[in-house]
């Protein structure tokens, strides 16, 4: 084969894009690659390779092509602009602090310049949102009903306001929710579409939907849509929580964590991301900093039995017996018919080699729960 030379750079161009065209990633990857071997300095393969690793999640090589791109091609707002989507999500002060400074001597028109900047440095929780004809005192209301926990009541009034302005995305996206959680989800789905039809740029309609999908149990579909919250609400811990759940459920635990990580950072009170934190640390068998996070889960609030026998788990597989089995008895104290901490105690017991006790453990729950018995057989 004859080695690559600067003359083939077009027709090579234009065959790695239309291998990223038609989805074959892996060969565009290596078209561009190639193209940089015969000269590293082509910005639009930096570009496109940024773009390609943007798309899947690999934010780090996307931030190093990006950076590429725009040293080689500073006035060019398209590669600001995917750039600005990489930074957010890599979340990384010193990646951001040197984009910036690249940004502001780019020679772009000092618009732009602000509206990157602007995009670089948004930290958003929440999205304007737009009302059409409903008076705001009317959606505030829906919201009043809804935080009443009478999700009925909340379509009742949601079809309401709908007959009058059809075409509001906030109230297709409350009656959504109400009607998921009376279990309508065929009709949530058709109003969460609605919703994002009628406002594509309505962040929480984004991850509302998300969070529905991961829910009903479409994990991948939810990223796409928490994603894209992401990219306008990207100081929404939920929103980065609900995101981490989605990629802990796809089994990509890298992203899992370092995603809520950044929801950590924003809501270090908040003991749901905590909690998510330990389960992807214990999935890895990283029991000992697993532990830390369920310890600050529980600190922060959350004391429920199902986040104590997490913990209890893990204090099995750091080798911590005595710890465990005292947390497990808290909650059979606590909760006398609590079976799953029973189970949890008799199964660490076993894994430990204390048969004896564990034995112990099965006929009280055979004394105090006769009926119960068979769930430990």
């Amino acid at each position: 084969m004859l080695p690559l030379n600067s003359k083939q750079i077009p027709a090579l161009y234009q065959n790695a894009m239309a291998l990223q065209k038609r989805g074959d990633h892996s060969g565009a990857v290596l078209a561009y690659q190639n193209i940089l071997k015969i000269n590293p300095n082509v910005a639009e393969a930096h570009f496109q390779l940024g773009h390609i690793s943007l798309a899947l999640k690999n934010f780090d090589d996307a931030c190093a092509h990006m950076a590429k791109a725009v040293a080689l091609k500073p006035k060019e707002p398209a590669i600001w602009n995917i750039y600005a989507e990489v930074l957010l999500r890599l979340n990384d002060k010193a990646q951001t602090k040197s984009a910036l400074k690249a940004l502001g001597v780019s020679g772009l028109p000092i618009g732009t310049r602000n509206a990157i900047k602007k995009r670089i440095q948004n930290r958003s929780a929440k999205s304007s949102v737009k009302l059409g004809g409903v008076k705001p005192q009317h959606i505030q209301k829906l919201l009043q009903i809804r935080a009443r926990g009478n999700p009925e009541h909340v379509e009742l009034n949601a079809k309401d306001l709908l007959r009058q302005n059809p075409d509001v995305a906030i109230v297709h996206n409350i009656l959504a929710e109400s009607l998921h959680l009376q279990g309508k989800d065929d009709a949530a789905k058709k109003h969460y579409n609605r919703a994002i039809a009628l406002d594509p740029d309505y962040a929480e309609g984004h991850s509302h939907y998300g969070i529905f999908l991961l829910d009903i149990g479409q994990p991948e579909e939810a990223i796409k849509h928490l994603e894209t919250a992401r990219s306008k609400i990207p100081g929404s811990a939920l929103n980065l929580t609900k995101l981490a759940q989605a990629y802990f459920a796809v089994q990509n635990s890298g992203l899992a964590l370092s995603t809520v990580e950044q929801a950590i950072k924003l809501a270090p009170k908040d003991p749901t991301p905590h909690l998510l934190h330990g389960q992807i640390l214990a999935a890895d068998n990283k029991h000992d900093q697993a532990i830390s996070s369920f310890e600050k889960a529980v600190l922060h609030g959350d004391k429920s039995a199902s986040t104590q026998i997490f913990l209890a788990q893990s204090l099995s597989h750091a080798n911590r017996l005595d710890r465990a089995i005292a947390t497990l008895d808290q909650i059979i104290k606590t909760n006398p018919d609590a079976n799953a901490a029973y189970d949890s105690k008799i199964a660490i017991l076993q894994t430990h080699g204390e048969f004896e006790q564990a034995d112990l453990v099965f006929q009280e729950v055979l004394k105090n729960q006769p009926k119960s018995g068979d769930l430990f057989r």
